[in-house]
């Protein structure tokens, strides 16, 4: 990689740089042109509406020498935004491999630009490339580190856009040799951080200057995710203060600055606090950032696993808050950096996460994982679950049964497993199963079955299915079957063996029917019975065999009377007119 970069070098220096008057004046055109011509919209155009427009900006801008010239620009020269801006040019009008080929060299070329830019840009003093500047040479220059910090974060911001780029057009393999690139840039920043750590260690004060090193530090811990417990004064790690603006939660106008502890400030900025201090307010000691910070990582215990076809949960108890992370994969043993993570950022002591999309039955090994919000992380060992093999057994449909009357039916069944029911009917045979037929369902999960069908005629024979379908999809279906419906009833209760007997106030009369009825006595001391305007006792239970009681009657007294029945259909039957006397 150092060779590559040694030949750019080289073919840098033998193009005539521009002076620093030329690269001014050079720039003031373009950026005239930009505001005029309002270039930055036509790098979103289309391939064959943006070549017009970016051609005409490389012609005002001075000609073909410039794109060459600004091929050689790094982060920070005058002529690297019209670098980036050919670039684009050239990938718009690339297609396939060739574009593929170019994504990576132009990758490779932010790299190559963060390297060179660290190599000279980073101190004062000059250094030949293949040299190490020693540590008594160093003297912090910030407008250079700045420099060297804008270098290692554009080119990672262009990385990562182009690797999101290739994996929204699923170009898999492309996109992994740009995190590749990624992976180099990472141990660049790596190796940037580790020479800010020795230049501040060699300062003396403990103002200013080491607070803006650290700034610059943290920032690019935190856009490279770098640990913030790596600085290079043993037996300190996790102890170096940071200062951060805090946000409370729902309340942003109480930001203030507090300084903490190192090992912390991924769990504020996990939270919504930033890096450096706040605009004006005074500085503030954390709780949890005092001379002896906490350095224990929490307890993880109680974990448990339940599965189902295709999902799992996992749980598990802190003895501390903390997040929460599971590693999973289908091969053992687990590595952290090729295995799926499912994770959750709230800090708790009863740990759920849920695992979805899994293949059924299939064994899953997989390691928990809490941070807290000092930076301490506990693993746990590796365990295993096992997804449930798919269902894929129908019901057994068995005792299917059917009762009917003149205008409804209930249809029974069982089935050997929970599911539901449908029945399809029809006046018509084959029973063919479709949108158009009647259908009555219930969506309850059973093994007892039971659907009321109303509304039907009478004296009208009905072919029927029943159906039920499990939880897993399993659905079974019976054979044909038939019920006919009653015609209604229209002849009334015959009435015979009718009898009484009495006594001085009350008279008891009995009879019988050949179908169930009620029993109904009209009486009256005059003759004819008008049954409308006569006394009457009734009791509505249908039965074959009748009895009424006629009490507080008078002694001594003819009494005229008729009985009737009336059965569940509304037929009535009524007795010719009869006497007793009371005695």
């Amino acid at each position: 990689m150092l060779s590559n970069i040694v030949k750019k070098l080289k073919q840098t220096a033998k193009t005539k740089p521009l002076t620093k008057a030329e690269k001014n004046l050079l720039w003031a055109k373009i950026e005239s042109n930009l505001k005029q011509n309002q270039l930055s919209t036509f790098f979103n155009l289309k391939p064959k509406f943006a070549f017009a427009p970016i051609m005409a900006a490389i012609l005002i801008i001075g000609s073909a020498v410039t794109v060459a010239a600004s091929n050689n620009a790094k982060p920070g020269d005058v002529l690297y935004p019209v670098d980036l801006a050919v670039e684009k040019v050239q990938l718009a009008f690339a297609k396939g491999k060739k574009k593929d080929l170019l994504c990576i060299q132009f990758a490779q070329e932010r790299l190559d630009e963060a390297r060179i830019v660290l190599t000279f840009e980073e101190y004062d003093n000059d250094s030949d490339i293949t040299n190490t500047i020693s540590t008594e040479q160093r003297r912090p220059n910030f407008q250079k580190i700045k420099k060297a910090n804008n270098a290692l974060n554009v080119a990672l911001e262009n990385l990562e856009k182009t690797k999101s780029i290739l994996e929204e057009e699923g170009n898999t393999v492309a996109a992994v040799a740009i995190n590749g690139i990624i992976g180099e840039l990472t141990e660049l920043a790596e190796d940037h951080v580790a020479d800010l750590d020795d230049i501040e260690a060699e300062i003396q004060d403990n103002g200013k200057t080491k607070t803006e090193i650290n700034n610059f530090r943290n920032n690019l811990r935190v856009k490279f995710k770098l640990s913030f417990n790596n600085n290079n004064q043993k037996g300190k790690q996790g102890l170096e203060k940071v200062a951060i603006c805090h946000i409370p939660p729902g309340s942003p106008d109480n930001a203030h600055t507090i300084i903490i502890a190192s090992a912390a400030v991924q769990a504020h900025l996990g939270h919504g606090d930033t890096l450096g201090p706040c605009e004006g307010g005074d500085q503030q000691v954390d709780d949890n950032a005092t001379s002896t910070p906490d350095i224990t990582a929490p307890i993880i215990s109680n974990i448990s696993s339940s599965a189902s076809i295709n999902t799992a949960e996992i749980n598990w108890d802190t003895d501390e808050d903390s997040d929460s992370m599971v590693w999973y994969s289908t091969t053992t043993p687990i590595v952290s950096d090729s295995s799926l993570l499912i994770e959750s950022t709230d800090l708790v002591t009863n740990h759920s996460i849920s695992l979805s999309d899994l293949h059924t039955n299939t064994t899953y090994y997989f390691i928990v994982g809490s941070l807290d919000s000092s930076g301490n992380k506990a693993t746990s060992t590796e365990s295993s679950f096992a997804t449930l093999t798919p269902d894929t057994t129908a019901p057994i449909i068995s005792n299917m049964s059917y009762s009917v009357s003149m205008n409804a039916a209930d249809v029974s069944w069982d089935t050997d497993k929970e599911s539901d029911s449908l029945v399809w009917y029809s006046t018509t045979t084959p029973l063919i199963v479709s949108g158009d037929t009647l259908f009555v369902d219930s969506s309850s999960l059973v093994t007892t079955h039971n659907i009321s069908l109303s509304g039907l005629s009478t004296s009208t024979t009905y072919y029927f299915i029943v159906s039920s379908l499990d939880s897993s999809g399993n659905k079974a279906t019976s054979t044909e079957s038939s019920f006919t419906t009653l015609t209604p009833d229209t002849t009334a209760p015959i009435i015979s063996n009718m009898s009484y007997s009495v006594s001085t106030n009350t008279a008891d009369i009995i009879w019988n029917t050949d179908e169930l009825s009620n029993s109904k006595a009209w009486y009256s001391t005059t003759t004819p019975i008008v049954l409308v305007s006569s006394s009457f006792i009734e009791f509505t239970n249908l039965v074959a065999s009748h009895a009424v009681s006629l009490s507080n009657l008078n002694a001594s007294t003819t009494y005229y009377f008729i009985i009737g029945s009336t059965d569940s259909s509304g037929n009535q039957a009524t007795s010719i007119e009869s006497s007793f006397t009371t005695l």
